[in-house]
This record gives structure tokens, sequence and C-alpha cells, in this order.
């Protein structure tokens, strides 16, 4: 890959005014290409995904909408070859046929380069592991200021509370291995106007750790928690307001982690997927195994 390299974002809603924002303050960023019907932007415009427009282009980012991921990475394989590519999560909307890959494609779960998740992974070893605990909750209405939620990709059918926090159906794959279903819940219990489902339920295992999932985007509470029970302590990992909890049967320890942005974790796995050799970027391998988990229920 040059040292300044093109890159084209297809998809101008949040997601990708994001990246947008976040890569062209980048001294490795030569120009930032766009594709969308949005053309409220100074970046320079494509109108079409062909071979003649994508020739220069080092890294692509896919940011439209899910029901779309498929159809635009098929064709960005029949056009490309040997060019990143980066799909936004989660990575298609239904359980479809794997497509032959001509290129290195990578999924967007950046939860992987925030702190807290990384503390994790370095610091437990599932031998060790009783219990783990997963609870996020937000309130949907209140996602997005320019956009109704009612008409949002998440109040869709085929969306929902599964496919909004499948980050952490990533995380705890990336961890600590593969899920097993004992019980789950999933269906719209609030009065929310949405046709996808508000709430997932799961109980189940990773091996021999109990697993315990509780999402739902109609809460007034803004949590996103992860509690680990081991032998002589448990943990509680508080991702909205970043601070690490630790308990003891004598002690009580409180560590509060050192500020960071979002935009910051975003950049990290952009960087990882550019430049580092050893990569932390969910594969699109793994990528599908997500897929087929949210596929299920």
């Amino acid at each position: 890959m040059r040292n300044r390299i093109n890159i084209l974002i297809i998809g101008y809603g949040s997601i990708g005014k994001r990246h947008a924002k976040i890569l062209s303050n980048q001294k490795f960023t030569k120009k930032i290409f766009i594709y969308s019907k949005n053309n409220n932007h100074n970046f320079k415009k494509i109108k079409k995904i062909d071979k003649f427009n994508l020739e220069n282009i080092d890294y692509v980012i896919i940011a439209n909408r899910t029901r779309e991921h498929y159809r635009t990475l098929k064709k960005l394989n029949g056009i490309l070859k040997n060019v990143t590519i980066l799909v936004e999560k989660p990575l298609f909307d239904k359980n479809n046929k794997p497509i032959p890959l001509k290129n290195e494609v990578f999924v967007g779960y950046n939860m992987r380069y925030n702190p807290i998740i990384n503390y994790i992974k370095k610091k437990f070893k599932k031998k060790n592991i009783k219990k783990i605990s997963i609870s996020s909750h937000s309130n949907l209405k209140f996602w997005r200021k320019n956009l109704n939620y009612s008409q949002s990709d998440s109040a869709r059918k085929k969306s929902g509370v599964l496919h909004d926090y499948s980050h952490e159906i990533d995380f705890l794959n990336w961890v600590f291995g593969r899920l097993k279903e004992k019980f789950v819940l999933h269906k719209k219990i609030s009065n929310l106007k949405i046709k996808g489902k508000d709430t997932f339920i799961f109980i189940g295992y990773i091996k021999n750790i109990l697993i315990q999932i509780d999402f739902n985007f109609f809460s007034k509470q803004n949590i996103r928690s992860i509690k680990i029970d081991q032998k002589n302590s448990s943990f509680e990992f508080d991702l909205v307001n970043k601070i690490i909890k630790k308990f003891t049967d004598k002690k009580k320890y409180i560590t509060k982690i050192k500020k960071f942005s979002r935009d910051s974790v975003y950049l990290k796995m952009h960087k990882d997927i550019l430049f580092s050799k050893k990569k932390m970027a969910c594969t699109y391998k793994e990528g599908l195994y997500v897929n087929n988990f949210l596929s299920k229920f």
C-alpha cells in the first residue's frame, strides 16, 4: 500500500460522515471519495461504482444501509483485487452465501479497540471464570438527533436490538469463544413505533462459562456493562462511564480509565487494518460467525 492512500466511503449517513471526518485529518490520507445519494459534503464525489472510478482506490469503507452490504461487497469484489475493504457492522442483514474473496475484508467491530475490552482480553483466562453477564440498555428515541427513530435502520423488521448490540457478540467470540444457547427471548415488548425486536435475553455457555446477556433499547437508563465472576473475585466493567470495579470478600477497588474518545477508537481500528502486520480487527470469517448468530434468532 502507498504511503498516502485514496479512500472510498460508500454511504454518507452518520457513520459514513464519522469515518470521513476522522480520516480526512490523517497524514496518511491522500484523498477521500464519497459514493452516496447525499451530496452535502466537500469530498470528491463518485457517481458510479466501476473499474474506471476505482482504479486508484486503496481502501474502501462500506457504510451504507446494512441491507445493502452484501450486494455492495459482492460488486466491489468483482471489480477490485488485493484491496483492503472495511464493512460496517453487522456484516449483512441476513445469512447470505459467503462471497469468495479476492480482497482483504474486515468488519467494523471497533469496540475491540476500547481500552476496557483490551484489558479484559489480556487479563482474563477462560479457566478461571465462572460467569459473564452483559447488560446493554438504552433508548432508541434518543440515538440520532437528525432522524426520527421510527425511520432508522434499527427500526426495521430485519434489524433491531440484537443487530445494534452485535459488538457484544463479537467481543464474546473474540475473547472467550463460541456461544451455545440454553434459553433465548427475542421479541418486541415496548411501545416503540418500530417493526424490529427491542429485547434480547440469552442464557447459555461458552465451554464451562455461564453466559447471561440482556439487551434492550427502550430503557430510561443508558447502560453498557460487562460483569465477570471468578472464584475469588468479581469485576464490573462500565463502558459508559469508563470505570473498572473489582470486588473481593474484603475490599472494593475502583479504577477510572484514562479518557478516550469514540473517534480515537475508530482511528485505532483504521490504523490497525491499514498498517499492522498482526491485526486485531474482526476478519470476514469472524464477521460471518456473528452474522450467523444474529440470523438464528
